[in-house]
Parts: structure tokens; C-alpha cells; sequence
């Protein structure tokens, strides 16, 4: 049975590589987002990020500066 590709804009969940192309930044960034707690994501083998948490967060950070946020360490 041959898997059907699903549009990017039409998926319920995306990996962290397809998040990091639509937000147009690196995987680093988008595992560190996830880190901090500013993305939401969840385990299904690897991580995913669903489609209504990150426009979510599309939403609630539209005029956010994440340059000082990503570059502080996370206090452990």
C-alpha cells in the first residue's frame, strides 16, 4: 500500500524538522522553543507539534523577540 503525501498545510501534526521549515528557522530552535516551554509538543515515537499548537503560539507570540529568550540557558 503506497502512503499518500499530505499537503504541509493540511496536517494535524508536523516532526520538528517540518516545523522549523514553516517557521523558517533551524531544528535547534525549534527543540529549544519546545524546551522552554514556549511550543507545546507530544511523543508519538518522535516529537511532533500539532497544527493548532503552533498556530497557537503563532498567535499568542506575534510580536515576539525570541533572540535574548533562545539564547538563555534554561535553569535546571
Amino acid at each position: 500500500m503506497k502512503e499518500q503525501k499530505i499537503p504541509l498545510e493540511q496536517q494535524l501534526v508536523y516532526n520538528v524538522e517540518e516545523v522549523a521549515t514553516i517557521l523558517k528557522t533551524t531544528r535547534p530552535v525549534v527543540y529549544s522553543l519546545i524546551e522552554k516551554g514556549y511550543l507545546p509538543s507530544i511523543v508519538l515515537g518522535r516529537r511532533k507539534v500539532t497544527r493548532k499548537a503552533l498556530l497557537t503560539f503563532l498567535d499568542k507570540n506575534e510580536n515576539t523577540n525570541f533572540s535574548q529568550i533562545l539564547k538563555s540557558k534554561q535553569l535546571s
